[in-house]
């Protein structure tokens, strides 16, 4: 229960974390280029970030992989970028994980939005 306990605090402090700073960039783009813009911005950042979690768990890259083979990550990377469908895993691991990357932050921004509050 205690390895438990440490990795589920450990993985949503993250996660939090990576929401709180998803949220500081949306509001600054959100003055700048508009709300609805900053909106599809933040969640393809949550989608790239989905892909992203699709290589480090499928295809096993690491964050120092792009400094020690950075020719052969993106040999992967275009490989799927360019023909999704001869890898499916790729598409329904990415869809899954930035849905609920997407409807965290979504369920978080409405809960910590000021207008939750008048209700």
């Amino acid at each position: 229960w205690f390895d438990l306990a440490l990795l589920l605090s450990a993985g949503g402090t993250g996660l939090l974390s990576g929401y709180v700073a998803l949220a500081d960039v949306q509001a600054v783009a959100a003055r700048r280029i508009g709300p609805r813009v900053a909106w599809v911005g933040s969640v393809g950042v949550l989608f790239l970030s989905a892909f992203g979690i699709y290589l480090g768990r499928e295809l096993r890259w690491n964050s120092w992989d792009v400094v020690a083979a950075p020719g052969t990550l993106a040999a992967d990377i275009f490989a799927r970028v360019l023909d999704p469908f001869a890898h499916p895993t790729t598409i329904v691991m990415t869809l899954v994980f930035g849905g609920m990357l997407t409807l965290g932050y979504v369920v978080l921004h409405a809960l910590a939005s000021p207008e939750a509050e008048k209700v």
